[in-house]
């Protein structure tokens, strides 16, 4: 889940002006920065008159879109929480900073008013109480900065093998393959990515092994091709988790290129996918994945755009470039002559 830090007082304590000085610092820093305000009294964000009001008034929910920018106008048929809101906006956004909301229960700076000495006692989760003589933003950007990297570090990460049936040119299923180190290619690909994981998926129509199926096992995403399948199947399920994506047929994979890839892993980032060097595209297969990265795919997907490395071009995307002594771990394996064991040995 994306970040919510909410920023309260009373009327004239400075909230706005507090984040009118720490939204352009934030988006210093590469993040992207929504803001939810919460008001009282009615809305008053149109014209009376103009066609988007009249169409709004008559019952539709309105989306204007321009050149630079756009705004969507929604109904309210019943209260939405704040937390129905975070949850709308996670996908899109580094950080959401909420103005108002002070009896909510996010994690919240607090602004005194002039004559005020402390937060009133039914307010929760206050982080920092910031008066007229504090350095407001400064205080307010380290606090962030502090939040964003703890929150970095609690990502919860899970990993999806991509899996498929009989290989022609292998003669038998690929993850069925014996492997030098543990069983075969499946178990060895299970043993390398369980340390990092809290759980492990498979995606794609294949036998599994009795002993592995315990394992959660889902079919492909419905009118989606290629690998993109089962990487939707796996963020449709699990959305709000960031994912190791690889596929079964990577018999060289090693724990050191799984900590070199998530040391990668920089805050504001919405995915590694590596490249073999500079000039080489990005490799989608042992990648990781943002839970950012999941509207991206499906709008790559409901425009037919199917291949996964289309992310390597996206601003939000690192494409560090591997080291040579990790590059074997990026091979995939398609017929007899790629797979040599004494390789691994």
């Amino acid at each position: 889940m994306t970040l919510a830090i909410g920023v309260c007082g009373y009327s004239g304590a400075g909230k706005t002006t507090l984040l009118q000085a720490v939204i352009p610092e934030l988006i210093k820093q590469g993040m992207r920065v929504a803001v939810v305000k919460h008001d009282v009294h009615k809305l008053h964000i149109d014209h009376p008159g103009k066609d988007s009001d009249l169409l709004f008034r008559a019952g539709a929910d309105i989306y204007l879109q321009s050149i630079t920018e756009s705004f969507f106008r929604e109904q309210t048929y019943n209260e939405t929480s704040i937390t129905e809101t975070i949850r709308k906006l996670n996908p899109y956004y580094d950080i959401i900073l909420i103005e108002g909301y002070k009896h909510s229960d996010i994690p919240k700076i607090w602004l005194l008013s002039d004559n005020e000495a402390k937060p009133p006692a039914e307010c929760r989760s206050i982080l920092v109480t910031l008066g007229r003589q504090d350095d407001r933003l400064r205080s307010a950007i380290q606090l962030i900065q502090k939040q964003l990297a703890e929150y970095h570090q609690k990502t919860i990460i899970y990993a999806n093998i991509l899996i498929g049936g009989k290989s022609t040119r292998m003669g038998q299923a690929k993850h069925l393959i014996p492997h030098p180190d543990q069983g075969s290619w499946l178990d060895h690909t299970l043993s390398i990515l369980l340390p990092y994981c809290h759980e492990i998926i498979l995606t794609g129509k294949a036998h599994i092994p009795e002993h592995l199926t315990y394992i959660k096992h889902l079919p492909d995403a419905p009118n989606v091709k290629g690998p993109m399948s089962g990487v939707l199947a796996g963020m449709r399920w699990a959305p709000n988790v960031s994912w190791i994506l690889c596929a079964c047929d990577m018999p060289m994979m090693t724990e050191k290129a799984i900590e070199w890839m998530l040391n990668q892993r920089q805050i504001g980032a919405w995915g590694v996918l590596p490249k073999r060097s500079a000039q080489d595209p990005a490799e989608p297969l042992l990648a990781l994945y943002s839970h950012h990265c999941a509207p991206l795919l499906e709008h790559a997907a409901t425009a037919q755009q199917f291949k996964l490395n289309v992310l390597g071009e996206h601003d939000k995307i690192q494409t560090p470039t591997i080291p040579e002594s990790l590059l074997n771990a990026w091979l995939n394996m398609n017929t007899p002559e790629d797979w040599n064991p004494d390789l691994w040995n």
